[in-house]
């Protein structure tokens, strides 16, 4: 095993997934570094703390999430939509795109091409999936697909799954069956006593379906809206067939609340990290890493005024970091075209970012490495702090404030001084700002182009630098 293990390492960056399972299975990969806070006082100090780093950020972590409906627009996920797929080469070539969502379960599986409406459903026909697979491709990307279960059939769900399967290929990751199960019992899908069991039961019904027609199928789940104790069920019930297990955030909702402000969704982070101590659990047990396939700020379209705001971005960025301390696979953002919580906003047919779109690309830029122990200390409890130990000595550090009114400083003990090092900002002139974030002094162009313009020095006292970060701001420091 300790050979294996060696070997799998100096791959890590490729094959995440498989290092991930056989880890877990082996018993040595640990919770990760930890997120430190004392009391209110001045004079945080985040220094990096002696320790292996664990915590492994997969080359395709980032990720967007998308209703079935969106694949009937002819002009979104196509090939031919230029705006976005320059926005998705500015977060690289290494990805996950996820469909599915509520209105996954109003799909309707057409294999003869026909088009003909049909009330309250979405018709899905093989033209359909090549030109999303076509979409796929183009951004290098891979995909995770829904398939109907709330109104479909086994059968139907096989056949689509093949389609999907063949125009694909390599770049299908896995099936998931069913969008927010455990929420079927709310509405016209099932019977109010519907529960995790009988879910299981029709999982494995379509999920043995769609193995006949695609053998080499892999699968996801239970793709859940929370319930944890769902996730639980289906890890201990079907585990050994799983890719992954998967679930859904939400910071607060609905979106037409007045309740659901930005106040709640800069503090409930709690929630998140309870969530994710549970995901982190119900993996290590069957030996399966698990993975958010559809999370934002507020449920229900998000609220205008919260979701597409300058804190949403720096809300979106910590909560990434978060879960890569807890060895998720990764995030999906959920939303398309529209929609106030969507990373991309689409006018008179051009796409282009929102600020949450700023914070996967300043994700981006920090690259491959793995999450290193830190302690944060004497640090308000708005502040975070992250370190990222990547190839070649080089170290990231990231900052985040997520207070709205006060500014906080921080000095960084790095151990020693680094060559080459800068500061680029996550920032915009308010915290409820709507249009005006710009990361490393530079907004993404009208033709969905961006490139750093400024590069903050460094300076060092030792192996100490501080950093003063602007109220509703974050900061990724590089030192290479």
């Amino acid at each position: 095993m300790a050979v294996a293990l060696a070997h799998l390492k100096k791959r890590v960056f490729m094959d995440r997934r498989g290092f991930l399972k056989l880890c877990i299975a082996a018993g040595t990969l640990s919770v990760g570094a930890q997120r430190l806070f004392a009391d209110d006082t001045a004079g945080a100090t985040l220094t990096l703390t002696p320790g292996v780093p664990s915590t492994l950020i997969a080359p395709d972590f980032l990720g967007f999430s998308y209703e079935t409906s969106l694949m009937t627009s002819p002009d979104f996920l196509s090939p031919t939509n230029s705006t976005l797929l320059a926005l998705y080469s500015l977060l690289g070539k290494n990805g996950v795109i996820r469909i599915g969502g509520n209105s996954s379960e109003y799909g309707l599986w057409r294999p003869n091409g026909d088009i003909t409406p049909v009330v309250k459903r979405h018709i899905i026909t093989p033209d359909v999936i090549k030109r999303v697979a076509a979409f796929v491709h183009a951004t290098g990307w891979q995909c995770i697909y829904g398939l109907i279960l709330g109104q479909g059939n086994p059968a139907d769900s096989a056949d689509e799954a093949a389609a999907v399967a063949a125009a694909l290929g390599s770049s299908l990751i896995a099936f998931q069956i069913g969008n927010e199960p455990d929420l079927f019992n709310r509405g016209a899908l099932r019977s109010t006593t519907y529960g995790s069991a009988d879910y299981l039961t029709e999982w494995k019904t379509f999920a043995d379906a769609v193995k006949v027609r695609v053998p080499s199928a892999q699968f996801a789940g239970p793709d859940t809206a929370s319930s944890m104790s769902w996730v639980d069920a289906i890890a201990a019930a079907y585990g050994s067939q799983l890719s992954f297990l998967s679930n859904h955030y939400y910071s607060e909702g609905p979106g037409s609340s007045p309740n659901s402000t930005i106040d709640k969704m800069m503090h409930t982070s709690v929630r998140l990290d309870n969530m994710l101590n549970r995901m982190e659990s119900a993996a290590q047990s069957i030996g399966r890493p698990y993975r958010m396939t559809e999370l934002n700020s507020v449920y229900g379209g998000g609220r205008r005024g919260v979701s597409d705001t300058q804190a949403a971005a720096v809300w979106g960025l910590d909560l990434m970091m978060r879960v890569t301390l807890k060895n998720g696979l990764g995030v999906n953002f959920h939303g398309g075209a529209g929609g106030a919580y969507s990373p991309v906003q689409v006018t008179d047919g051009v796409a282009g970012p929102t600020p949450l779109f700023y914070a996967l690309l300043a994700f981006a830029q920090i690259g491959a490495g793995a999450i290193a122990p830190v302690s944060l200390k004497n640090a308000p409890t708005d502040l975070s702090g992250y370190a990222v130990k990547g190839n070649h000595g080089k170290l990231t550090f990231v900052v985040v404030n997520s207070n709205t009114a006060q500014p906080t400083s921080v000095t960084i003990n790095s151990i020693r001084q680094y060559r080459n090092s800068y500061v680029w900002r996550l920032s915009a002139p308010s915290f409820d700002a709507l249009n005006s974030t710009s990361f490393a002094g530079a907004s993404i162009t009208q033709n969905n182009t961006w490139e750093s313009v400024t590069k903050e020095g460094v300076l060092y006292q030792d192996a100490d630098f501080s950093i003063v970060l602007p109220a509703a701001s974050a900061a990724v420091i590089k030192l290479e």
